[in-house]
């Protein structure tokens, strides 16, 4: 199976809806993460899959 690939951006973004919305279109895995969370971004890299 392959890795997904992590998108990171804010939920009002466009660009951030645009690549949500079209990653599924290509049967591409994904995992998205809020970049204005309060954990930040950084916080859900570190619980990723090793590379």
């Amino acid at each position: 199976m392959a890795r997904p690939i992590d998108i990171v951006g804010l939920s009002a973004s466009s660009a951030t809806l645009a690549l949500r919305t079209y990653a599924p279109r290509v049967r591409l895995p994904f995992r998205w993460h809020e970049a204005d969370s309060v954990s930040g971004p950084a916080a859900s890299f570190s619980r990723s899959e090793p590379r």
